[in-house]
């Protein structure tokens, strides 16, 4: 594994991104084929699935991470997601490499077709990559397919479970946009609190708070705007982000925060053991993780998690890890 500190990475590769980007002609906005997903109102309490970094690998990334059949292992999430058929997919971003090019779209769209098909949903977030070079671009790209989306926030019914999916973004957002998300974040929160009908709450974003990721950082704005107002309510229990490329698992302030980054991206290695900056309850000094995604069910009055990961042979999805969570004080 090639080393280089994670800070002169990040700025090695915005300086390599905004150079191509004054050469690069700007893209047409024109609408071409694609799937199109539409929100639904009717839910239960049913299997669903969270995901995420599903991008394949940029050759300016590939200088400081190695490659590992990442299309072949992204390809394979999508497949054994589908055996699974679950009612909702959740999409924590980074969906493709660049938002703007529908040749990065194609080969999702591929799946995105096939999932319609078999009329499962999908609610995606926006990650960095959907906004790299032309962001205008790359949001048009998205809500083509996710006409839905709202950029600052949405949630997502599930049964008695309710989904919170907000856009970590925030150096993309104007301040009234971050003040508009916020103050609609909080309210949906204490309304859900208050709601009979809904027992558990997860909160979801792109950029995690807390991670040991060497090469991307735990994001300080969601630590600040988002972890707050999640641990202050009685009804969520379970914060998932993406964005470092490996399964992670936190405790803070007795809530769990899981890092769900496996969908394909070139994984990323971790500080691990005394070199780690928060402490992983996922207990394995293994690093990088293998591909992966999040089965998610409730069931009588528990949240079940699992980790579905893909073995080192690529020949099978393996039960790596559970989390339950029970909803109501015992």
């Amino acid at each position: 594994m090639k080393k280089l500190n994670p800070v002169a990475i990040m700025l090695i590769i915005s300086l390599l991104t905004f150079s191509i980007s004054l050469w690069l002609p700007i893209p047409s906005l024109d609408v071409t084929d694609h799937p199109v997903f539409h929100k639904s109102d009717i839910s239960g309490n049913e299997e669903i699935i969270f995901m995420s970094d599903t991008q394949e690998p940029v050759w300016v990334e590939t200088f400081f991470l190695d490659e590992n059949h990442n299309i072949e292992a992204r390809d394979l999430v999508f497949k054994e997601i589908m055996k699974i058929k679950p009612s909702k997919i959740i999409h924590l971003g980074d969906i493709v490499s660049f938002g703007y090019k529908d040749e990065e779209w194609k080969a999702i769209d591929k799946y995105l077709y096939q999932l319609l098909e078999k009329n499962i949903e999908f609610y995606p977030t926006l990650g960095n990559h959907e906004l790299f070079l032309f962001p205008e671009a790359g949001v048009q790209k998205f809500m083509e397919r996710f006409p839905f989306y709202s950029k600052t926030g949405y949630s997502v019914n599930n049964g008695n479970t309710e989904i919170i999916l907000l856009n970590s973004n925030f150096s993309d957002l104007t301040e009234k946009e971050i003040e508009i998300q916020q103050k609609w974040y909080e309210k949906k929160l204490k309304s859900l609190d208050s709601d009979s009908t809904i027992t558990a709450v997860i909160v979801a974003a792109h950029h995690p708070p807390f991670t040991n990721s060497k090469i991307i950082l735990y994001s300080v704005d969601v630590q600040k705007s988002f972890v707050p107002p999640f641990l202050q309510s009685q009804k969520a229990k379970v914060f998932i982000s993406g964005h470092s490329h490996a399964f992670e698992h936190f405790k803070y302030k007795g809530k769990d925060f899981l890092v769900i980054g496996g969908g394909g991206g070139l994984q990323q290695p971790l500080y691990v053991g005394k070199e780690e900056q928060f402490i992983d309850q996922y207990s394995t000094t293994t690093t990088p993780r293998m591909f992966h995604f999040l089965d998610y069910k409730l069931e009588n009055d528990t949240m079940h998690f699992t980790v579905k990961m893909l073995d080192e042979t690529f020949s099978k999805f393996n039960n790596e890890y559970e989390l339950k969570i029970p909803v109501v004080d015992r």
